[in-house]
């Protein structure tokens, strides 16, 4: 009886696997759930009714004796309790089963509800909702809208790759952010030009200050020293003149830091007169000259030995307010000794 019903359970649970159609993939874990669940209770069902056979066949073979009829009552007794025990084991899974299914199936919809509904921004333009650009895009899509406020960080990028020396990843920069809407200014621009301008790259230099002025920013002082520092270094004195003149035609507003820059290239040069007349052409565009200028000028006197030049432009410093510094009477003394010689 037990090896009959054993077969049975066993053999409908294999018929109903070969016989039931096939399922989706959605319904394959809750079909492995009560497979599973359909061979524990197969299995109790078996074991109780083998605990069944067991008893009855005991008290049939017990004799009429005390102790054994004591040894059947305990046995009785134990099969009672475990066939309860079985039966709430029974229950216990099925309710956790249950449970289990309905967590699924909570989970299942969460998962597959909200995926459906796209936001209403992304189904309007594909992007961010409410047209948000992000740091590499315009905000409307179109190629050349600015981005609000990116210009800072425009500058640190290009900064920082100018403070490295890496003039073409500067300019890189600069370009590829510009195309894409990011704003600039005559300092993003200034960035590049210096960079290229202190590795003596005059005509990259050159060509980024072209490049600013077909974008529509105007260029400043700032814009022209570093060519003309470039210019003097190279000993190409016409050169840095030639900016600062164009500089000035083009009306850009000059300080002290690009004439004391020319007049110290021209001092550096031994070029006296040439110093004297930008210093006038400094006063008329209405710069004060300041002490560095002056002992610029009297660094010029001192190499040719001009004592007497040198104690007119000290005497026309002090006459301005403004203090001579150790450098100052350096060069007056290295001019006096130069004439003795």
């Amino acid at each position: 009886m037990v090896c009959a019903g054993k077969t049975i359970s066993q053999s409908s649970l294999a018929s109903g696997k070969t016989l039931s159609p096939p399922r989706s993939a959605d319904s394959k874990p809750r079909h492995k759930t009560t497979a599973k669940a359909d061979l524990r209770s197969s299995g109790f069902t078996v074991a109780w009714m083998t605990l069944v056979v067991v008893l009855v066949f005991l008290l049939d073979t017990a004799s009429a004796k005390v102790e054994d009829s004591s040894t059947c009552l305990l046995i009785a007794g134990v099969y009672v309790l475990l066939g309860l025990f079985v039966y709430c084991r029974q229950r216990g899974s099925a309710g956790r089963g249950s449970a289990r299914a309905a967590v699924g199936s909570r989970k299942s919809g969460s998962r597959s509800g909200p995926a459906l509904r796209p936001a209403s921004g992304q189904e309007r333009s594909g992007g961010p909702p409410g047209g948000a650009a992000g740091p590499g895009g315009s905000a409307d899509g179109g190629e050349g809208a600015l981005v609000p406020n990116t210009r800072v960080r425009l500058n640190q990028l290009v900064g920082q790759a100018a403070a490295q020396g890496d003039a073409e990843k500067a300019g890189l920069l600069l370009a590829n952010l510009s195309s894409m809407g990011w704003q600039s200014e005559a300092a993003s621009y200034n960035l590049v030009i210096r960079a290229h301008a202190k590795r003596g790259d005059l005509r990259l230099a050159e060509e980024w200050l072209r490049r600013m002025e077909e974008a529509g920013i105007l260029p400043d002082e700032h814009s022209y020293v570093p060519l003309m520092g470039a210019c003097a270094r190279a000993e190409d004195l016409a050169g840095a003149e030639a900016w600062q003149q164009r500089m000035v035609e083009r009306q850009v507003p000059a300080s002290t830091i690009s004439y004391t820059l020319l007049i110290h290239a021209c001092a550096r040069f031994g070029k006296t007169a040439r110093a004297e007349l930008w210093l006038q052409r400094m006063i008329a565009a209405g710069v004060e000259p300041d002490a560095a200028i002056y002992n610029s000028l009297i660094h010029t006197c001192s190499m040719q030995g001009g004592v007497q030049k040198a104690e007119l432009w000290l005497e026309e410093m002090q006459a301005k307010g403004l203090e001579p510094s150790v450098l100052t009477y350096t060069a007056i003394i290295d001019a006096c000794a130069k004439a003795l010689d």
